[in-house]
């Protein structure tokens, strides 16, 4: 007799409302839902209120679910490879010290793992921005306090300064929604004279 393991453990742990809307979707699932739209100044690839989308972020960020990231890269590898035309520094948003030690990792780092091996022409790094501080969420704030929230929160490491000049970078985050975590980030970089900054966001 063949037993299905995975309905005998579902039955004993039931999947979240989140997991449940991503089960059995084919990285591909994701592909019909991106469509560009211009959030503030920043690129947004999916539509942030769509419930599988909003799973997906939700347990990336909180859960290090491997499913949500492949659907999500599955997404930003379509866009990076049309629209990185030069040799391209993909930079992932980084969080402070303090959230990365409590989250264990950075969940929009985790999507770029599962992309970079399909985006030859883009080199993945960490290294060119640094979060000088721990923020309070943005999403305990209104437009205003979020634009003061990031300001000056993040820097371009010394040793990192001479690599951003004439540099083609493109700064990912995972959700926007006012654009100032990105708008503060962007402004780091640029204050290094790189060749283009691009910034965008998974969702909105």
């Amino acid at each position: 007799m063949n037993l299905d393991y995975t309905n005998i453990i579902e039955f004993f742990f039931p999947l979240s409302e989140d997991a449940q809307q991503l089960k059995g979707l084919a990285p591909d699932s994701f592909l019909p839902l991106y469509h560009t739209t211009i959030a503030a100044t920043h690129t947004a690839l999916l539509p942030s209120t769509h419930p599988q989308v909003k799973a997906a972020i939700h347990l990336n960020k909180y859960h290090y679910h491997k499913t949500a990231q492949r659907l999500l890269s599955t997404v930003l590898t379509a866009h990076l490879q049309s629209h990185a035309k030069h040799h391209t520094y993909i930079v992932p948003v980084p969080l402070s010290n303090k959230r990365l030690r409590a989250r264990g990792y950075n969940q929009v780092t985790e999507i770029l793992r599962h992309a970079k091996p399909s985006l030859p022409n883009c080199t993945v790094t960490e290294k060119y921005l640094r979060r000088t501080r721990d923020t309070v969420a943005q999403t305990t704030l209104g437009r205003k306090k979020r634009l003061q929230n990031m300001k000056n929160a993040f820097v371009v490491p010394a040793r990192a300064q001479s690599a951003v000049a004439n540099a083609h970078i493109i700064l990912v985050d995972d959700v926007t929604t006012t654009g100032a975590t990105l708008t503060a980030a962007a402004s780091a970089l640029q204050a290094h004279a790189p060749a283009s900054v691009t910034t965008i966001a998974l969702a909105h």
